[in-house]
């Protein structure tokens, strides 16, 4: 983010505050902080905590002569996610770790669900290893299907805090 203004030379840091309180930045963390040789200018990476609450913060900066008036900066909620397809569909009951692709949008900092249908009984797929691209539209994940595991498919999606994506089924043949 860059903040414009004067005398922004000496800048020590960015203060965040909720506007009506509610405690410190509200889970907007500020690093990085850099300002310009003309002083005019000063750049800093905000964090947003993805369980951070919508609404707005008031940006100030300190410096040597003291904290400056407020901006206000919002906070919006996350796009929510979707899910296009996974690769493979299927997989061989007793499977040790293979990897799982997920292609969709928004799927940064999300969580992969996969249950049975109609609840019965546990699922044995474990998934682990969620990880996903700079881009947000592909995630990979490593399954595993237990020797025990029922036959038949499973709902996955994708969970990240815009939401929970429509299912795709993965069968476990």
């Amino acid at each position: 983010m860059t903040l414009t203004g004067a005398n922004l030379t000496g800048a020590t840091g960015v203060n965040v505050a909720r506007v009506g309180g509610g405690g410190g930045g509200g889970g907007v963390t500020v690093t990085n902080i850099a300002v310009d040789s003309t002083g005019t200018h000063l750049t800093a990476t905000f964090t947003i905590d993805p369980a951070t609450a919508i609404g707005d913060r008031n940006v100030s900066v300190t410096s040597a002569r003291g904290n400056s008036g407020p901006v206000t900066f919002h906070v919006f909620a996350p796009p929510a996610p979707t899910l296009a397809s996974i690769s493979p569909t299927s997989a061989t009951r007793g499977s040790p770790s293979f990897t799982v692709a997920f292609t969709g949008t928004n799927l940064a900092g999300g969580a992969v669900n996969v249950v049975r249908p109609g609840g019965g009984g546990q699922n044995f797929v474990t998934v682990s290893n969620v990880t996903v691209n700079q881009a947000g539209n592909g995630l990979t994940a490593t399954f595993a299907i237990a020797g025990g595991a029922a036959l038949g498919p499973r709902n996955v999606s994708v969970t990240t805090g815009g939401g929970t994506t429509a299912t795709k089924t993965f069968t476990v043949n």
